[in-house]
């Protein structure tokens, strides 16, 4: 973990209207959620990893912050998660809805 209380977390990627590739669903704990909406994207540099880039993602109707640093992702652990993490998917193609 390197962002304090994070959690590394899994991610499918799809691309927006404007061909970036942005989060689409999050695996967390064997779990799947699909990203309603992406709120903000930020870029930044890491001290000792390079380059970062953070997420301002809507999951469940709560919005959740998503960094990808590397090759890794990450979420902000917060007391509110069981709120926001109540209502998974059953697998990553009922998320997706194909």
């Amino acid at each position: 973990m390197i962002y304090g209380m994070t959690s590394k977390i899994d991610v499918i990627l799809n691309r927006d209207r404007n061909g970036m590739l942005v989060p689409y669903v999050i695996e967390k704990d064997g779990k799947f959620y699909k990203v309603q909406d992406i709120k903000q994207i930020r870029s930044g540099s890491g001290r000792q990893r390079g380059a970062t880039i953070k997420y301002l993602v809507n999951i469940n109707g709560h919005d959740k912050y998503v960094f990808r640093d590397e090759y890794c992702w990450y979420i902000i652990d917060e007391e509110e998660d069981k709120r926001t993490f109540a209502n998974p998917a059953a697998s990553p193609s009922e998320a997706i809805a194909i």
